[in-house]
């Protein structure tokens, strides 16, 4: 299961927040932006967790719980989470995100949907003593972490809590040096921009849902000013171009720009530049089949994301020379790097669907997937072409059924009881029978009355 899920017991972070107020903020504005405020809240949460590889277990207005596999993983995710939950306020103040965050590790053991354990509880204790924008965890988490860089630990402090006999060594957990930000950029001022050619999708995104909320993560930070690069790499035809695509058409319907610099081309105009000083998306592509003075534009403009309101999206395939993976993979850690994959069945079917409709249930999904290896470019292909034969199946078929009824023998005259018999009697079955022989069972030799495929006569 995603995220190393399994149903044993096993030791867990757990990270829980809440949003600080909410009770009071609903009966202040009401139900209507107190669901504005959770929505916003779900998707941060949700966004933020799986970029650094946690799994969000639940999600109840206020408050969102997640576990990780890793403890390091689950304190960064604190931290940047509260980061987020910081910009999103300042860029909207009548929603605010004013969140406490509790941490804890320990075993714990899934049950239905969540898990029990005692560092679920405590992650829960600490969550609520957390003021807004903190993060807390236990000193057991940060002994199981240890040194992570780029954090910092507050000196211990005692907490009692109910039901818990000795006191708890709590630790405050910041940046170790002031996180880059910048001023939201007014909305007043977006209005809908024209994608770059290239960006243009001409396909639904199909199974990669997953790694389109990593990249809206790792743009709503770098919007914020938290600048970064991410790397989208993969087999040709695996979707990294159309990945990026997806993002830059979010962008681009935001009102940001979106630059695009492709491969064995002149470098467009304005490349370097940002408008304002917006938030400006780059897709640098198939970076490993470029020349040297695009790789180099690319290089430059990844090193200065950091510190900007730049997200560089470096796209290049799994075969791309050793030395240069090496150099792309200096500007972005492990969490900024998205390897896609082949697609499952339910991808493989859901594509099948684009070109066979409902008769997609009827798809042989494994052996579709087998032959293109669950490369969505040769997916397609062999979709198309098994929705094609298929139609021509199904057309062959209704053909074969319409020539078949219309040899079939139909009764023109009109049923009559014989002259003395009442309607429905024996003597009308007989002569019904007679009349429609091919209804009764009888001899197909045409009699007065039925005609025959063959042109039967009076």
């Amino acid at each position: 299961m995603q995220n190393g899920r399994g149903r044993e017991a096993a030791v867990r972070t757990f990270l829980i927040a809440d949003i600080r107020g909410y009770t009071r903020f609903t009966a202040q504005h009401g139900d209507e932006a107190a669901s504005r405020l959770a929505t916003r809240f779900a998707a941060i949460a949700g966004e933020g967790v799986e970029a650094w590889d946690g799994e969000l277990v639940e999600l109840r207005g206020d408050e969102a719980l997640a576990v990780f596999s890793s403890a390091r993983q689950a304190l960064r995710a604190a931290l940047e989470l509260q980061a987020a939950f910081i910009a999103a306020t300042a860029e909207d103040p009548d929603l605010p995100l004013t969140v406490g965050i509790g941490l804890d590790a320990g075993e714990a053991v899934p049950v239905g949907d969540g898990y029990r354990g005692a560092a679920l509880n405590m992650a829960a204790r600490l969550c609520s003593v957390a003021s807004a924008g903190t993060v807390l965890a236990t000193v057991s988490l940060r002994n199981l972490a240890g040194p992570v860089g780029g954090i910092a630990v507050g000196d211990p402090e005692p907490m009692a809590f109910k039901g818990i006999e000795l006191p708890v060594d709590v630790v405050r957990i910041t940046d170790a040096q002031p996180r880059p930000a910048a001023p939201p950029w007014p909305s007043a001022r977006r209005v809908p921009i024209a994608l770059p050619a290239e960006l243009e999708p001409l396909v639904p995104l199909i199974g990669r849902e997953t790694q389109l909320r990593r990249l809206r993560w790792h743009w709503r930070r770098a919007a914020a000013g938290d600048g970064r690069v991410v790397i989208v790499s993969g087999a040709p035809g695996i979707g990294k171009t159309r990945l990026a695509a997806e993002l830059a058409g979010e962008v681009a319907a935001s009102g940001l720009p979106v630059s695009y610099l492709p491969a064995g081309r002149p470098i467009p105009d304005g490349i370097e530049g940002t408008r304002d000083g917006a938030p400006t998306l780059l897709v640098a592509d198939d970076v490993d089949a470029a020349g040297p003075a695009i790789v180099e534009l690319a290089l430059r403009l990844a090193d200065s994301a950091p510190g900007s309101r730049r997200l560089v999206l470096l796209v290049h395939r799994r075969e791309a020379p050793g030395p240069l993976v090496a150099r792309l993979e200096e500007l972005a850690p492990r969490e900024q790097r998205l390897v896609l994959g082949p697609l499952d069945a339910a991808g493989v079917r859901a594509i099948v669907a684009l070109y066979a409709g409902h008769a997609a249930d009827d798809a042989p999904v494994t052996e579709l997937a087998a032959e293109s290896g669950g490369v969505p470019a040769s997916i397609h292909r062999v979709a198309g072409s098994w929705a094609r034969t298929s139609a021509t199946r199904r057309l062959g078929t209704s053909a074969e059924r319409a020539s078949a009824e219309h040899d079939r023998p139909h009764c023109t005259a009109e049923l009559r009881p014989a002259r003395g018999d009442h309607a429905g009697g024996e003597r009308a079955s007989g002569d019904r029978a007679a009349a429609c022989p091919g209804a009764a069972g009888g001899s197909r030799t045409p009699v007065a009355g039925c005609g025959a495929a063959s042109g039967s006569t009076a």
